[in-house]
C-alpha cells in the first residue's frame, strides 16, 4: 500500500448531499405554499385560552422560501396583462386565442390562416421600427423590413420579415384596432 492509499483510507467518508456542494437548499421550479404557524402565538386572557394571534406566513414546503405578496401580485398582474395582449391580437386577426393551453403558439390553430406568438415587455426594436416607417408605400403595397443575420462562412443566414401590425391586418382582412 502506498502513502496515498494510507492517507485516503484515513479520511472520513461522508455521504453525498442532495442540497449540492455548498449546502444550499435546492431551488424550486414551482413553490408549494403552505401556512407556517411558527409566527402565530396562542393568546390567553386571565388564564383562559382566547385563540391564536397573528397570521400564518405562507412558506414553501420544499425549499422553505417565504412568500412575498408584493412580488406575487406583480407576477399576477404581468400575466393578466400578457394574456390580455394575446387575446387582443387573436381577436384582431380573427383567429383562435389558445395561449392558455401551454403551446408554443399563443394564437391560431392548425385550421386558422395565421399562427402567432405574442411578446411584450422586451426591448422594442427601435431601429427596425425606424427603417419600416421610413418606407413609402402606395395603397396596394405593404411595407416590410427583412432583417438578416450573417453568421459567417459555412453557416446559413437567419432572416426575419417585420411588418406593421395594423397594416398587415388591414391587408389580410383582419379588424385591426
Amino acid at each position: 500500500m502506498t502513502d496515498l492509499d494510507a492517507i485516503l483510507a484515513d479520511l472520513p467518508v461522508t455521504p453525498p448531499t442532495l442540497a449540492g456542494a455548498h449546502g444550499k437548499p435546492a431551488k424550486c421550479r414551482r413553490h408549494v405554499w403552505v401556512a407556517d404557524y411558527t409566527s402565530v402565538m396562542e393568546k390567553y386572557v386571565n388564564g383562559v385560552y382566547v385563540g391564536l394571534v397573528g397570521t400564518p406566513a405562507p412558506r414553501c414546503s420544499r425549499c422553505g422560501a417565504v412568500r412575498d405578496e408584493a412580488r406575487s401580485r406583480r407576477g399576477r398582474n404581468a400575466r393578466k396583462r400578457g394574456n390580455g395582449l394575446q387575446a387582443k391580437a387573436a381577436k384582431a386577426a380573427g383567429i383562435a386565442n389558445i395561449g392558455a393551453l401551454g403551446l408554443p403558439e399563443d394564437a391560431g390553430k392548425s385550421t386558422d390562416w395565421l399562427v402567432l406568438q405574442v411578446k411584450s415587455g422586451l426591448g422594442y426594436p427601435k431601429n427596425l421600427d425606424r427603417w419600416l416607417r421610413a418606407l413609402t408605400a402606395t395603397a396596394d403595397q405593404l411595407r416590410g423590413v427583412v432583417y438578416v443575420e450573417t453568421p459567417g462562412p459555412g453557416r446559413k443566414a437567419k432572416r426575419l420579415i417585420v411588418l406593421d401590425y395594423e397594416e398587415f391586418l388591414a391587408w389580410f382582412g383582419g379588424n385591426a384596432k
